[in-house]
């Protein structure tokens, strides 16, 4: 940050970073149970927040993280608030748009919590045309130990500073090597988001996607376990073969970041015995598929349409969470193309009226501490309320 102006500026950095510290499975499924068994402290030496989840079971994968805020040397020292609590820090009634710990300081509050929070603020104040650094680091860990270690490491400015030098070197030598440029990162980021978290424009329409029967059967009638998750791209021409070269570098670059998936090719030439789209498919796959490998998991899967019953391509494109086809244009013009669906709930109207059927009356029972509206049952087990027919 810089200040431009002739008068000093005063600041207030405050930080917001919501915990799962689980898969992305587990939390879409139950987020606020999940939340439950995270417990979070207070790092002095090194002002760092700490969490960790809780075990469950004896084969549970601990998972330890820390958040810090690491400013320059030359700034002056300031002490750092923090919270953890995300109903302390929103406030009753409010919500990110308005926060209730941007009108107070934070309660510097750890432990257990209901929805746990890594939340930082620091006050700086930046001269005259001077400029102000700081970092932002959040790191992970198999245990305590290992991740105080990484937190301590990360507490000196000169270390983030060397991180992200390292960074932009190694991801030159990678750009190199996959012969991609800055733009074609950007774009391969963007498709891993449609991976993650699917989107409606590049999947086939919802009447397909009903179609499917089988599910995971047809798929290992393929070859194809099912178990990461499934890109399908749809080419029928040679002249399209750049937008798959464009997908198989695609495909390396989120292996090379951890990404797996199955990259499945289609080709929708029609039946001959030269096959020469697939030939050429082949080859392109040879060249570049070294690193992720053929037919296996994570690898790449070249399929003939003509080869695969109606049934199981549907199957396959329904499972698929990005489905390409190459005739639309490269990766970037389709992305470019690709736009929120506004989808418009339909009012319920009820198909057919009943006759209203008023309940038969129950016995009535003896209630142990009867307050007007109910009591206990003999057993002491149930609480029994009676209620009139308005």
């Amino acid at each position: 940050m810089v200040n431009i102006s002739r008068k000093s500026c005063w600041l207030e950095l405050t930080t917001y970073l919501e915990l799962a510290l689980a898969s992305h499975r587990a939390d879409r499924a139950h987020p606020a149970f999940s939340k439950l068994f995270i417990e979070t402290e207070w790092l002095p030496h090194c002002e760092a927040l700490l969490a960790h989840r809780r075990l469950r079971a004896p084969d549970e994968q601990p998972i330890w993280a820390a958040h810090l805020m690491v400013p320059e040397p030359s700034s002056s020292p300031n002490t750092t608030e923090f919270e953890t609590d995300r109903a302390q820090f929103l406030g009753r009634g409010r919500t990110l748009e308005n926060p209730v710990a941007l009108s107070r300081n934070l309660t510097n509050g750890v432990g257990i919590v209901l929805d746990p929070i890594f939340s930082l603020r620091r006050q700086i104040t930046i001269l005259p045309n001077k400029r102000f650094q700081f970092a932002l680091v959040t790191v992970v860990a198999e245990s305590r130990e290992a991740v105080i270690g990484l937190a301590e490491r990360y507490a000196e400015f000169h270390t983030c500073a060397r991180a992200f030098e390292t960074a932009w070197t190694h991801s030159q030598l990678e750009m190199r090597r996959l012969h991609i440029h800055p733009g074609d990162v950007q774009t391969f980021r963007q498709l891993a988001a449609h991976v993650i978290f699917p989107q409606a424009q590049l999947r086939p329409p919802p009447a397909r996607l009903g179609r499917r029967a089988e599910g995971q059967r047809a798929l290992w009638r393929q070859g194809i376990s099912g178990d990461l998750p499934i890109v399908v791209v749809m080419i029928d021409h040679i002249r399209d073969i750049e937008v798959v070269r464009e997908i198989l570098t695609a495909h390396t670059f989120w292996h090379l970041r951890g990404l797996k998936a199955d990259l499945v090719l289609v080709s929708e030439e029609a039946a001959s015995y030269e096959e020469p789209l697939v030939g050429d498919l082949r080859r392109l796959i040879e060249a570049q598929a070294h690193l992720i490998g053929v037919d296996q998991p994570g690898g790449v899967y070249l399929r003939s349409a003509t080869k695969i019953s109606k049934e199981d391509l549907i199957a396959l494109q329904a499972a698929a969470r990005m489905v390409v086809v190459a005739a639309r244009g490269t990766l970037r013009q389709q992305l470019a193309a690709t736009k929120p669906v506004n989808v418009k709930s339909q009012l319920l109207s009820p198909g057919r009226h009943f006759r209203e059927e008023s309940s038969a009356p129950l016995p009535f029972m003896e209630l142990k501490y009867f307050n007007g509206l109910g009591g206990f049952t003999e057993d002491g087990k149930e609480f029994v309320i009676y209620l009139g027919p308005e």
